[in-house]
């Protein structure tokens, strides 16, 4: 029985050679297929980067505050400080130094001198441009600082419950003695006017007769001495009218000399000038009165609302260096591509940033492209790309964060035929094309024309008269070549 069971076995396991030769023949080759899709394709340029807020910006005091300017020495304390976290906004109160207003407007150029009456220039324009938004209309922003941009400036400080920087007490003081200067000058003009008007007239007809009257007077005189004389009167008599007649006739001959007008003439171009430089420094005075915009009342930064982040002064404090720190309230993907990628990648591109752990997304868009080597802190070989998100929420979670960015560099913006890229030949004539399998397994080749390549796909327009459509089945893979036997 053991022998009998043991051949039964033994014949179970043994094969014939062509049972073996037929067992490790390859598997009769099979055809991947897969269908033809409708469908958006969508290309994605994936790179990281990192979540922050808006770009800081640090804030300097510009200038003196109020009148203190003119006392280089003078502390100014703040007041009332900035607050921490507070969002500021065109034309808002920042903060307080000695009691002054110093308020916050966008414009590109910094605040850097006091803006008065006669000033001219575009920092000018600037505060124009900003009092117009604000509703305080200043005129035409044309730069100067005249009557219409002083009232607007007055009124904006209004309505913060506060005054403009009027005219100093000093300032009133050489005024009035500016004016004291043109009244005196005008007058000195007036009589050195009277002396010139009478040079230039000649003699004096009146004096000329009174003079030839006393001439007359005295000859008369010296005719009478001469006939006492001749009675025996004393000589004496004759002798002090001769003298009179000499006198009489000087004074006649004085009068009658032409008067030289050259003297009263410089006289006069004196007073007159003196008279125009003491009513040109009044009325420089008197211009310069107007409403000012000191330097340390106005803060410009470029964009705004923005967020306080950081606040380095406090209440009782002295103003030196910076005193706080600005942030716009949006928040900045930033990012860096290949140089060779740079091309691709352009502002106004939609985006999607995930989380590392995919536990978050939002969506956004690209504002900047840099391809500056090494810009903003990137790799010398590597662009700098800037996304503003369209979820601020949701971006706020993230600040800090290491991302996933996949930048959509390209799309057929809606369905088309797509195969899977694996589907795709090209002949010997360049024509690209697909193998479609008909119902009946029957294979048929179809000329088309590529599109768009995206997520394995390929977008196909079929090549007139050839055909294509959606559902049917195309050849991805033929399967295992069998090997060649000898």
């Amino acid at each position: 029985m053991l022998a009998t069971g043991a051949g039964i076995v033994a014949g179970k396991r043994m094969r014939s050679p062509a049972e073996v030769a037929a067992a490790r023949r390859p598997p009769v080759a099979s055809l991947v297929t897969a269908a033809v899709e409708e469908r958006e394709l969508v290309s994605n340029l994936l790179i990281r980067g990192t979540v922050r807020l808006g770009d800081a910006t640090s804030l300097l005091l510009p200038g003196a505050v109020g009148a203190s300017g003119a006392a280089a020495s003078t502390v100014e304390v703040v007041t009332r400080a900035p607050v921490a976290g507070a969002l500021v906004d065109e034309g808002d109160l920042l903060m307080e130094v000695a009691g002054r207003p110093v308020f916050v407007l966008q414009g590109a150029q910094p605040m850097y001198r006091a803006i008065v009456p006669g000033s001219q220039g575009e920092d000018v324009a600037q505060l124009q441009r900003a009092l117009a938004r604000l509703g305080f209309a200043p005129g035409r922003d044309d730069g100067a600082y005249d009557r219409g941009t002083q009232t607007a400036v007055a009124a904006w400080y209004a309505s913060h419950g506060t005054s403009a920087q009027g005219p100093t007490a000093d300032q009133l003081e050489q005024l009035r003695s500016a004016q004291t200067d043109q009244r005196a000058g005008e007058q000195q003009v007036r009589d050195a006017a009277a002396a010139l008007a009478a040079a230039s007239a000649g003699p004096d007809p009146v004096a000329v007769q009174e003079a030839r009257n006393a001439v007359a007077d005295a000859r008369e005189a010296l005719d009478a001495a001469h006939a006492a004389e001749g009675a025996g009167a004393a000589t004496n008599a004759t002798a002090k009218a001769q003298r009179d007649l000499e006198l009489a006739q000087a004074r006649l001959n004085a009068v009658r000399r032409p008067v030289d007008a050259v003297p009263a003439t410089l006289a006069y171009e004196a007073a007159t000038a003196a008279s125009d430089a003491a009513a040109g420094r009044a009325s420089a005075l008197a211009v310069a009165l107007g409403t000012s915009v000191p330097a340390g009342e106005v803060v410009f930064v470029p964009a705004l609302p923005q967020r306080v982040q950081e606040v380095t002064v406090h209440a009782g404090e002295p103003v030196s260096g910076s005193f706080a720190t600005l942030a716009t309230s949006t928040l900045v993907v930033d990012g860096s591509v290949s140089r060779t990628d740079a091309p691709v990648v352009v502002a106004g591109q939609t985006v999607t940033v995930d989380a590392s752990d995919g536990s978050r997304s939002f969506g956004g868009r690209v504002a900047l492209v840099d391809t500056t080597p090494g810009s903003h802190g990137t790799d010398p070989q590597r662009a700098y790309v800037g996304i503003v998100p369209d979820d601020l929420a949701a971006a706020a979670v993230l600040v800090g964060a290491n991302v996933r960015i996949a930048i959509k560099v390209g799309a057929t913006g809606a369905n088309v035929l797509a195969v899977p890229a694996a589907a795709l030949t090209t002949s010997a004539d360049g024509v690209a094309r697909v193998t479609v399998v008909g119902p009946s397994g029957a294979l048929s080749e179809r000329a088309v024309s590529a599109g768009l390549a995206a997520q394995g796909f390929v977008a196909v327009t079929p090549v007139s008269p050839a055909t294509l459509e959606a559902g049917e089945q195309v050849v991805v893979d033929r399967g295992p070549t069998p090997p060649t036997t000898t």
